[in-house]
């Protein structure tokens, strides 16, 4: 197997049975409903796959280190062995920040797909 297929086989099957129920349910409403409505309907699908994003990164240490690939998980697996403290902080920086970031990232497309969310100033 593929790096990529061990890390995506899981998930797939779990978060397309949920996106499943939930496009459902909107195309059910979207010929009941105006768009905006609608569009206010999808803040689960763009949750989920923020989730899914997050999943990916976790799986990542474990299928980098079992096919032995150089990336971020397998950096930060060494530097607990080797007890590097500065390496491991560093890395779960990085990752800390992906995650904020992919966060700022969903609550940004909820604007976008739902124009009655505004953010003050």
């Amino acid at each position: 197997l593929c790096p990529c297929q061990v890390l995506l086989f899981a998930d797939v099957l779990f978060e397309v049975k949920k996106l499943h129920r939930v496009v459902l349910k909107i195309f059910e409403q979207l010929v009941v409903t105006s768009t905006n409505r609608a569009a206010g309907r999808m803040h689960p699908v763009v949750t989920v796959v923020g989730i899914a994003f997050a999943l990916l990164m976790a799986g990542a240490v474990v299928v980098e280190n079992v096919f032995a690939i150089k990336g971020l998980g397998r950096l930060l697996i060494q530097g607990i062995l080797n007890r590097d403290y500065p390496l491991v902080q560093g890395t779960i920086l990085v990752v800390s920040g992906i995650f904020v970031f992919s966060n700022l990232l969903v609550d940004l497309l909820y604007t976008i797909i739902d124009p009655r969310i505004r953010y003050e100033k």
